[in-house]
């Protein structure tokens, strides 16, 4: 059967898996990048709800990121065209992944995120809520009988404003006050090994743009699309 015509319930599924394994890779990922290579024979405490927070705005950040790269590489790779129909159940699991982030970061990590820290990190928590904001309005849209109702050219439209999400995104990482000393660090003593997740994550959405990019550049070479190259966009 082509995983297009399955049940949604496969594709949930399929989504919900992509969603837990990457959590788990990107929370491991923390751990190692602590010098801790077992997590259940940690040798120093680490907060594990502070680094599941890490992991689930991460995770929700590659899970978006792989639902806008399915359409683009179906393009350059026409075997990946019958997992195209996969984008909008992993776009959805990485913006439930967001609103988790959101929900421990306001109510469950009080010590680690106090007012105060509201306060300096102001304009990173304003681009953070704009990016969730973006996000909740591509997911209402994205469901079939309000997609319908919108029509091919809006709902096109608002889709693409994930893009923005993503820059409100990578502008929510930078703007935090640790984020530039912990990167000049890391370029400077590469210690640990492992870079910083927040500039792995924006390497991510940067290859996302650069893709963008080569699909428009592409299009503009060959002309008008046929419908089913607008599908896979």
């Amino acid at each position: 059967m082509d995983a297009c015509s399955s049940k949604s319930v496969r594709r949930w599924t399929v989504a919900f898996l992509w969603g837990i394994s990457i959590f788990l890779l990107i929370l491991y990922y923390h751990y190692v990048r602590r010098g801790e290579i077992n997590p259940f024979a940690s040798t120093i405490y680490l907060d594990p709800l502070y680094l599941a927070n890490k992991a689930f705005a991460s995770g929700s950040v590659v899970m978006i990121a792989i639902s806008l790269f399915l359409g683009p590489l179906a393009r350059f790779f026409p075997w990946l065209s019958s997992r195209v129909c996969y984008r909008k159940e992993i776009g959805l699991m990485g913006f439930f992944m967001a609103v988790v982030h959101t929900y421990i970061s306001l109510f469950l990590l009080e010590a680690w995120f106090p007012y105060d820290w509201y306060l300096t990190n102001r304009l990173a928590v304003m681009m953070g809520y704009l990016a969730l904001v973006l996000f909740l309005v591509i997911s209402i849209t994205s469901l079939d009988k309000i997609a319908f109702k919108l029509g091919y050219k809006r709902w096109k439209f608002i889709q693409r404003l994930a893009y923005l999400g993503l820059f409100f995104v990578v502008l929510h990482i930078i703007f935090q006050k640790k984020t530039y000393s912990s990167w000049l660090q890391w370029f400077q003593t590469f210690d640990p090994v492992l870079p910083p997740a927040s500039l792995v994550i924006s390497i991510i959405i940067l290859v996302v743009f650069v893709m963008r990019v080569a699909v428009f550049l592409l299009d503009s070479r060959k002309g008008p699309k046929s419908y089913s190259e607008k599908k896979s966009l």
